[in-house]
């Protein structure tokens, strides 16, 4: 099953749940639950690791990282980040330590994905 809406491209394989975010030049609210609703869809619950490519994305304000730090972590057994800048991985690394979220472990690594 492949969901691909309006804000971002989700799918399952290997027991992995892959979420591309389209381009989006702020993500707010609304659009946070809407990927998360899509997103628990998918997942029929059961809890998933998620591999979240954030490289379209050029922010996301206050309501909406609020909102995912914490709903958006439903049914996750891990998350994994995709972004395109180290100045996005530090916003998101802050975000993640300072929020209260079940996070047990960051680690930074720098990748190249060949598209």
């Amino acid at each position: 099953m492949v969901i691909d809406d309006k804000y971002a491209k989700m799918w399952k394989n290997d027991g992995i749940v892959f979420f591309v975010y389209k381009p989006v030049r702020c993500i707010d609210l609304t659009i946070a639950k809407e990927v998360v609703l899509q997103r628990l869809k998918l997942q029929n619950g059961m809890d998933y690791p998620v591999l979240c490519d954030l490289r379209a994305v050029q922010g996301a304000d206050k309501a909406a990282r609020d909102y995912l730090a914490n709903q958006g972590s439903l049914l996750t057994k891990a998350q994994a980040f995709l972004v395109e800048s180290n100045y996005s991985l530090n916003i998101l690394t802050m975000y993640l330590l300072d929020e209260p979220v079940k996070v047990n472990h960051v680690r930074r690594m720098k990748v190249s994905i060949a598209n």
